[in-house]
């Protein structure tokens, strides 16, 4: 049986595995990190929602108990005020809560990215890799039957 003699694997060929196990845990955390982002965000907006609910019922209810015939009006004016005061402060964290949510599309695109280059980049090296053993491949076969020849003809 022709067997081509054992070389060295190649740096590159004894890396490109663990990179491999590198990049599918490296991954896999993110994603992890994510959810739990995800998640935390979620809580926390229906906590904001909650309190604010509460806090707009606490001052309807005040408002309630407070008006007098005398002041009603600026009772009024007064709680419009305030309800303005928070819409805009609501309007606020609703911009600054879109801006980060554009800012983290924006990292996962660019990271996304990042991984479909590292992607190309490990099947190139795997080409050359093969485009490299092919000729030491054929040029190792090629003595092997030089020498099986050589062989065959001084039995």
């Amino acid at each position: 049986m022709i067997c081509p003699p054992e070389r060295k694997q190649s740096k590159l060929e004894l890396l490109l595995p663990r990179l491999l196990e590198v990049v599918d845990e490296e991954h896999k955390r993110l994603l992890a990190r994510k959810l739990i982002i995800e998640k935390r965000k979620e809580e926390q907006e229906q906590q904001e929602l909650l309190e604010m609910e509460q806090e707009k019922e606490s001052i309807a209810e005040e408002a309630a108990e407070q008006m007098q015939p005398a002041t009603k009006q600026n009772n009024n004016q007064k709680i419009h005020q305030e309800i303005a005061e928070r819409e805009r402060e609501e309007d606020k964290e609703r911009r600054n809560a879109e801006l980060v949510l554009t800012k983290q599309l924006r990292k996962r695109q660019e990271m996304k990215k990042k991984w479909e280059k590292l992607a190309t980049t490990m099947d190139y090296l795997e080409r050359a890799k093969r485009e490299e053993a092919a000729p030491l491949i054929e040029a190792a076969y090629q003595q092997r039957l030089v020498e099986d020849e050589i062989l065959h003809e001084h039995m």
